[in-house]
């Protein structure tokens, strides 16, 4: 029998001489397809529309499908059983490329044309420079593809340890070869011009693109087969039209990445004066802390909850994607991005929700949807036997769980910030600047966040977006061979902080479960 997998223009046949998992089959076509849980069948996000011989609908699948459209199957639970046709969704999304662009030096990697890529869990950006021109020439960002392995780092490691290793490699360098390939040709350019490339990322997206093995991060006591800071051939790394050298940065440790020694060589994090915190609020919460030019480093398992993985109506930022919450007159009110009809509920809208129903008492200090207050007439629902709030006449709600998610990733955060203070002996009021790093934090609202406790109430005027960091540093180090020795610098100088064995965070991880009054 022969599957037909569709994404937009891209067509793929899949034969199959047995039933096959629609999941399975979108898989071998090599197309792109979110499934947070890694394929269990506990979140209902990987929806496509299926047509022809598939197996029927299971009482799972018929309750994970509630308000789906006619046609619309889970592919994690949905099996082809002859001929048939999937299509998966090609969505767009909003994410954050822009920094502090760093400036070309007198001795660039390159001479002609330069990439710059940073992989993160959710969301991958790549960079096209043109070194001869000194400028920009593009940027485009996609979802990294190997989400069908799941939303967060444990799931790919569990995945690689599985022996999938080689395919998710195929996954992400096709992916980024072909952005890149799109990229040069609407610049009217060709890949025998890139001469230079530079890859960041967290340490399990470093390991996976140069096939290094992720067992030693799957177990304690969680070390890195290999730190980085070197060279290797395209080739090497999965790409098949290009031929020039790959960097890839020095990571700091087994989970806090090269993406943060990017991250601080391209804010200059060491010659910030007094003490200043950055931090990635991302699937991996990884942060850093610099006083009197000393640095240390830590990671807290966020989770996926505020890239959309997990949450009900969640969604990555795109356009109908709920970005804003607020209470108006005793009424919820909300906005979604480009103006276009609620689809779901991206990070920052995930946070000022919670913030909101803070406020308006319908959700407690332990976490808990106050079914009994009056107030909540007109939010108050049940969505699969559980309390909900309707987010306005939008039709996106916050459930039960969702609060629970949220309560998980902010104290995990939150946690870890007072973490480095406490390490450091740096009260919050002493602390000069918090600079948020990544996408997410691009859209974050400083007071929903200090509500909530993501972030100390007392670091909260201090805090700013700065952007794709992690992107601009591997930039930096493309338009300027200088800043090499520096990010290695950065990232072995750099102590690591262990939050698994260290009492004041789990202390800490606890009480902050709980929302202040």
């Amino acid at each position: 029998m022969k599957i037909l997998v569709r994404q937009g223009e891209r067509c793929v046949v899949v034969p199959a001489e047995g039933r096959m998992l629609l999941s399975e089959a979108i898989r071998l076509a090599g197309i792109p397809h979110d499934m947070p849980c890694g394929g269990s069948g506990r979140c209902g996000k990987c929806r496509v529309r299926v047509s022809g011989a598939v197996s029927a609908l299971s009482a799972r699948e018929r309750g994970l499908l509630a308000g789906a459209n006619p046609g619309e199957r889970l592919s994690c639970l949905a099996w082809a059983e002859g001929d048939c046709a999937v299509e998966v969704r090609s969505e767009g999304m909003d994410a954050v490329t822009a920094g502090q662009m760093p400036r070309l030096t007198d001795e660039p990697m390159g001479s002609n044309l330069g990439a710059a890529v940073d992989i993160g869990t959710t969301t991958v950006a790549v960079y096209l420079y043109d070194f001869a021109a000194g400028a920009l020439l593009a940027q485009e960002t996609f979802k990294n593809p190997q989400g069908i392995y799941g939303a967060d780092v444990i799931s790919r490691i569990q995945a690689e340890m599985d022996g999938q290793g080689e395919h998710m490699q195929r996954l992400i360098a096709g992916s980024i070869e072909r952005t890149l390939m799109a990229m040069l040709e609407a610049a009217g350019r060709s890949a025998g011009e890139v001469d230079a490339m530079v890859v960041t990322g967290n340490a399990t997206m470093l390991s996976l693109l140069a096939r290094v093995s992720c067992a030693p991060l799957s177990h304690a006591p969680f070390a890195l087969e290999e730190f980085f800071g070197r060279s290797l051939r395209a080739e090497e790394v999965g790409f098949s039209a290009l031929s020039c050298a790959v960097y890839l940065p020095r990571a700091v440790s087994a989970f806090v990445g090269s993406d943060i020694t990017c991250a601080m060589l391209s804010s200059d994090f060491s010659a910030l004066e007094g003490p200043a915190i950055l931090c990635d609020i991302g699937t991996n919460g990884e942060m850093a802390i610099v006083r009197d030019g000393a640095r240390f480093a830590c990671s807290t398992a966020a989770g996926p909850a505020f890239e959309g993985a997990g949450i009900a109506f969640g969604s990555v930022a795109k356009a109908g994607a709920i970005d804003r919450v607020w209470l108006e007159d005793g009424r919820v009110r909300c906005t979604t991005l480009h103006g276009a009809p609620a689809v779901g509920l991206c990070g920052s809208g995930l946070i000022d929700a919670v913030a909101a129903f803070l406020d308006a008492g319908l959700i407690d200090e332990t976490g808990l949807i106050d079914e009994e207050n009056e107030a909540g007439a007109g939010c108050l629902c049940q969505y699969e036997d559980q309390p909900a709030l309707r987010l306005g006449e939008s039709g996106v709600l916050l459930t039960q769980k969702d609060v629970r998610a949220v309560q998980l990733a902010k104290s995990a955060v939150c946690s870890g910030l007072e973490s480095l203070m406490q390490a450091t002996g740096t009260r919050p009021e002493e602390v000069r600047a918090l600079l948020i790093a990544g996408g997410f934090g691009a859209f974050l609202d400083r007071k929903s966040a200090a509500r909530i406790g993501l972030i100390p109430r007392a670091l909260a005027d201090k805090a700013s977006a700065v952007g794709n960091a992690a992107g601009m540093g591997a930039l930096k180090l493309l338009l300027g061979k200088e800043y090499e020795k520096e990010s290695v610098l950065l990232a072995s100088n750099t102590q690591v902080l262990d939050l698994s064995t260290s009492p004041y965070f789990m202390e800490r991880y606890v009480e902050n479960m709980m929302f202040e009054g």
